[in-house]
């Protein structure tokens, strides 16, 4: 897969809403894209206070969820 495919998949996820926020009625339900952006964002600042690499922890932020641009969120029951 060349480049330009794959940020063709990435933006996919710009237009899959979070499951959960959607079974649970939440308006304006986040993007699977903006959830990675803001753990990527929380990786960039939480990394140093947790000791742990930087770089490495904003990078599997990022990458997290990109296979949901081929199958979707899924999500599990919660346990009650």
């Amino acid at each position: 897969m060349g480049i330009i495919e794959f940020n063709e998949f990435v933006g996919i996820l710009k237009t899959i809403e979070r499951t959960g926020w959607v079974r649970n009625n939440i308006p304006h339900p986040e993007s699977v894209a903006e959830h990675s952006f803001r753990t990527g964002i929380l990786a960039m600042l939480l990394a140093k206070e947790m000791n742990v690499d930087q770089l490495k922890s904003i990078k599997m932020a990022l990458i997290h969820d990109i296979g949901e641009s081929i199958i979707g969120e899924i999500v599990t029951e919660r346990a009650e």
